[in-house]
């Protein structure tokens, strides 16, 4: 399977789950808010490249464009880039919500109860 699109999906998974359950994922050293926006910029990126090779469809470059504006509203606030705000605010809701809607586009199972394991990645301390 494509490095890229397993990339991806990971990132995407990771999107999709409870803030409790992203804070698990990653290292302790990461900020996880930000973490979260950078790994969407990554896969954003990448989009392009994965529906040339028809590995997403239209709807999910969709998708991908509304994150995209919301992480981009969401970064206009300092607010928004904490803990606290990843569990209560309605802007990360959305971001779950949307990632959610690309998995199920791409039918994709995914337990939400589950930590999701992120293979692709390595992080340096």
């Amino acid at each position: 399977m494509d490095r890229n699109f397993i990339f991806f999906i990971e990132g995407i998974c990771l999107l999709a789950c409870s803030p409790e359950l992203q804070k698990k994922a990653l290292p302790d050293f990461v900020d996880v808010a930000d973490e979260l926006a950078l790994m969407f910029d990554d896969l954003y990126a990448l989009s392009p490249q994965l529906y040339r090779a028809k590995l997403l469809p239209k709807e999910v470059l969709n998708y991908l464009d509304e994150l995209d504006e919301l992480f981009d509203k969401m970064s206009a606030e300092s607010s928004f880039w904490n803990f606290d705000s990843m569990r209560h605010d309605k802007e990360w809701t959305k971001t779950r919500l949307f990632a959610k809607q690309i998995l199920a586009c791409l039918e994709i199972e995914w337990n939400p109860n589950i930590v999701p394991v992120i293979t692709s990645t390595q992080w340096i301390k």
